[in-house]
């Protein structure tokens, strides 16, 4: 018994799988606002190309073209760089903005280095004028 549900569950497994393939869709027939759970539901397979009375139209109902495991691969591949390169590119924009954000507290505490170090060479020259004075007014009573 359980040998023949796996097989009846595998049958409908591959048919579903084939139908998919040949661009039939599953369609949710059920009257609307039937009361029941998903297991008295309704489905049927539909394609635009399949309607009864018309033999002909049979022949344009084509299989979907197989994506190769190769192209998905390459696929997936190219998403995932394109995904790791945006990634980079997120990274290396705020790494920009941290060097911004250095090279301006860098200049601000260039622009205060000058200014401290004119403050000191206008001391020094204080200080050189003030010696040199001293200098000389010792020289003056020195000659005396």
């Amino acid at each position: 018994m359980i040998i023949n549900v796996a097989l009846h569950f595998y049958s409908l497994f591959f048919l579903f799988f084939l139908l998919n393939r040949y661009g039939f869709h599953k369609v949710n027939k059920s009257p609307r606002g039937s009361k029941g759970g998903i297991e008295n539901q309704l489905w049927e397979f539909s394609h635009p190309k399949f309607t009864r009375d018309r033999p002909d139209r049979l022949d344009d109902i084509k299989r979907k073209p197989i994506e190769s495991d190769m192209t998905r691969r390459e696929s997936g591949d190219i998403h995932a760089h394109l995904q790791l390169v945006q990634m980079q590119q997120s990274d290396m924009a705020k790494q920009i903005q941290n060097l911004q954000a250095n090279l301006s507290e860098a200049l601000l505490e260039l622009s205060e280095s000058r200014r401290k170090q004119a403050i000191q060479q206008h001391m020094m020259k204080n200080m050189m004028d003030f010696m040199k004075h001293q200098q000389n007014y010792q020289g003056i009573f020195l000659n005396f």
